[in-house]
């Protein structure tokens, strides 16, 4: 995951087919602990549309997604793209 001014974060790997829900949820815990420190932690992701549905897992997280386009400010719309 990077950060908001675009350095990396963290970074995992994930052997075999896992629900990309889990990955994303798995992801914001290594980000919380490594963030810990800065008394921050993740409130948006970017990720692509293999990732609908993920939302569920991850309410406190905003997952942003090329599903979402209509609904995203412009910032989030440039994250995006």
């Amino acid at each position: 995951m990077t950060h908001k001014s675009g350095l990396m974060v963290g970074a995992r790997t994930f052997p075999g087919t896992s629900y990309y829900g889990h990955i994303v949820s798995a992801q914001l815990e290594q980000t919380r602990i490594l963030l810990e420190d800065v008394g921050r932690g993740p409130k948006e992701v970017v990720v692509d549309l293999g990732f609908r549905g993920a939302d569920r897992d991850n309410p406190k997280v905003e997952i942003i997604h090329r599903g979402k386009y209509k609904s995203l400010t412009k910032q989030q719309g440039r994250l995006l793209k």
